[in-house]
């Protein structure tokens, strides 16, 4: 997975979980309920992505909690649905975990806040 053709904010299905685990880097999850795809947070978090492409070597990852792959994502990191939305960082290299401290993701999540976590 090069820098070329890796997608400025995945989302976390079957075909990203080698190279996201192989990449040797860190990658911040924004999980949230299925149906929060249009939330004034996921879209702070696709800026979020766009902007700070380049000045950090994170991947930006947005996944559910409830389907397949990304209920065994959810579980690896230990989010539940009651922690919905949170963010969380997970770097593969050690597989350390960091949790998002200020509670709940809500509509308040602004780019400076996502920087400041990484």
């Amino acid at each position: 997975m090069s820098a070329q053709i890796v997608p400025t904010l995945i989302t976390f299905s079957d075909e990203y979980i080698s190279p996201l685990m192989n990449q040797k880097k860190a990658s911040i999850y924004l999980l949230r309920a299925d149906d929060q795809k249009d939330s004034a947070y996921m879209k702070t978090f696709a800026q979020a992505s766009k902007d700070l492409k380049g000045t950090t070597d994170v991947l930006f990852v947005e996944t559910g909690v409830t389907n397949g792959i990304q209920k065994k994502l959810a579980e690896f990191i230990g989010v539940t649905a009651a922690d919905l939305p949170t963010m969380r960082i997970l770097n593969s290299v050690g597989m350390k975990k960091y949790t998002w401290e200020d509670g709940k993701v809500d509509d308040q999540l602004t780019v400076d806040n996502i920087s400041k976590f990484i």
